[in-house]
């Protein structure tokens, strides 16, 4: 029996050396690293960009428990994904033929000391990990250049072209919506023929738009132009989703679809070498949602911001009083979250770490250690997540249906002001030859509320009481929410502001 151990030992040591230090894949049925090449694609493509995280895995049904550990085997597993990206990539990144020379002399020892397995294996990790930060993740691949360019690209730190996207991409938007209205428009009670013809239209104008998506892409880079982020969009596109994968997407990203209202949008990152030896498809889904998050509040905060072009030359009656008042305390909502989230969450977060990488690469004779740095940039994504309010279902809802009600406020707004012509009936305008009176005036702010005005009035008092209510819930899913979510994004200071006036906390709504 022992006899049968040893040689079954001797075969996993073959197939570790193999692996572990050449990159070589074992074919091996029975060995508890495989590979998920799909059929027909090329070894060099499925190890490339997506070989060191989505080709090879752990089978967890294969690893022998009772010689090695699962954490042992997540360390083989790590060894062989570097050597084989590396050796797949080529250049003058290769492992030294001194340092494989090594790590097989520490495999070869495990056959007279089989009980050394977990040592033997940690010192080549360790080793392995010390050479990627050595070689590969250096100079330009440096691990604080990627993260810096993360967190102004997906976390909105390139303020001027977060703002200069917002605007191209409503600018785009109203031009497919004045190109194709059949996208947002209807014909009541249509006939039959009507509804072929509506049909026929809305493919043809669907169709169309998909072409236009290249140009969509366009936008990103064009915004770019004269601002911070310029030469520095390597990697980066946004994408429009189709219509087939919307409904899968809505779940898992619910606030892409306020930037374009109509459509679903995202930013993403085409994952490369070397970049993929440390950030995981998860890592990028969770940048990925959080900038739909952030590009969306930031779209709200634009749509409000600009309807003061329309408002400025608005009536003075009750009706423009009440729309002022509405978007101001929209504005406030929209300012103060953004704010905080910018200053509070991730700002602190994201200089956190920054000093963790700094102080794990600047220890004296020593290197840093890969899976530390990997746990600390998780952590660091966990507590933005947690201080953006994404990690539970309920805040999720409340504050997409805040936003998506400011969205629909500001178009009103804007149609308010396009069926009244407010430009040309202010004073200022041209076209007036007569100044009001005092009693003018008066009479304007005094006169009796019926008709259509009375219909503005009853819309208003409703958008406004839908956002009270809203925000008084967001208020107080906020000040109950677990001490772990208000550590990530420093919620009291949040509470503070929202409620500098005691608005809230005076009037707050007890959730069952």
């Amino acid at each position: 029996m022992e006899k049968a151990a040893h040689r079954l030992r001797q075969v996993l040591y073959k197939h570790m050396a193999s692996w572990m230090v050449y990159g070589h894949y074992v074919t091996d049925e029975e060995f508890f690293i495989t590979s998920e090449q799909r059929q027909g694609e090329s070894s060099h493509a499925s190890r490339s960009s997506s070989g060191w995280q989505q080709q090879y895995h752990l089978a967890l049904d294969k690893v022998p428990t009772r010689y090695m550990s699962v954490g042992v085997a997540e360390a083989i597993l790590f060894v062989g994904k570097a050597v084989a990206t590396v050796n797949t990539m080529g250049g003058s990144s290769r492992m030294p033929e001194s340092q494989k020379h090594r790590h097989l002399q520490l495999l070869l020892s495990l056959r007279d000391h089989p009980d050394n397995l977990r040592h033997v294996i940690q010192q080549i990790r360790r080793s392995t990990a010390e050479w990627l930060f050595s070689e590969v993740l250096v100079g330009e691949h440096g691990l604080d250049r990627y993260l810096t360019s993360f967190r102004n690209m997906f976390l909105l730190g390139y303020g001027d072209l977060a703002s200069n996207f917002v605007a191209a991409c409503q600018v785009w938007r109203r031009r497919s919506i004045a190109r194709y209205p059949i996208l947002t428009t209807t014909t009541t009670s249509p006939t039959l023929e009507q509804q072929q013809q509506q049909q026929q239209q809305l493919n043809k104008a669907k169709s169309a738009l998909i072409f236009r998506h290249q140009e969509f892409n366009a936008l990103l880079i064009k915004t770019s132009i004269g601002t911070d982020a310029e030469d520095r969009m390597d990697g980066y596109s946004v994408k429009v989703i189709e219509e087939h994968e919307a409904d899968a997407i809505s779940s898992q990203l619910p606030f892409s679809d306020l930037l374009l209202v109509t459509l679903r949008c995202i930013l993403q990152y085409s994952m490369r070498w070397p970049i993929d030896l440390f950030l995981s498809q998860a890592d990028m889904d969770t940048y990925i949602n959080l900038w739909t998050f952030l590009i969306g509040l930031k779209s709200v905060q634009a749509n409000l911001s600009c309807l003061w072009t329309s408002l400025r030359h608005g009536p003075v009656d009750l009706q423009g009083r009440r729309i002022w008042r509405v978007r101001a305390a929209m504005l406030f909502w929209v300012d103060t979250f953004w704010n905080h989230i910018q200053s509070n969450v991730i700002r602190p977060h994201y200089q956190r770490l920054m000093h963790i990488m700094k102080d794990t690469t600047n220890k004296e004779n020593t290197l840093p250690d890969f899976e530390d740095l990997q746990a600390a940039h998780l952590k660091y994504l966990q507590h933005i997540v947690r201080g953006c309010l994404l990690s539970t279902k309920d805040t999720i809802d409340v504050m997409h249906r805040i936003l998506r009600l400011c969205q629909k406020f500001s178009r009103f707004v804007e149609q308010l002001a396009l069926e009244e012509k407010w430009c040309e009936n202010h004073p200022t305008s041209k076209r007036r030859k007569t100044v009001k009176t005092a009693a003018e005036i008066v009479r304007e702010w005094t006169r009796p509320l019926d008709g259509p005005d009375m219909d503005v009035i009853s819309k208003l008092d409703r958008v406004e009481k839908d956002f009270a209510h809203l925000t008084e819930r967001f208020f107080t899913l906020v000040s109950d929410a677990p001490q772990d979510i208000k550590a990530s994004g420093s919620l009291d200071i949040l509470l503070l502001q929202l409620d500098y006036n005691k608005w809230y906390s005076d009037t707050r709504i007890k959730l069952p």
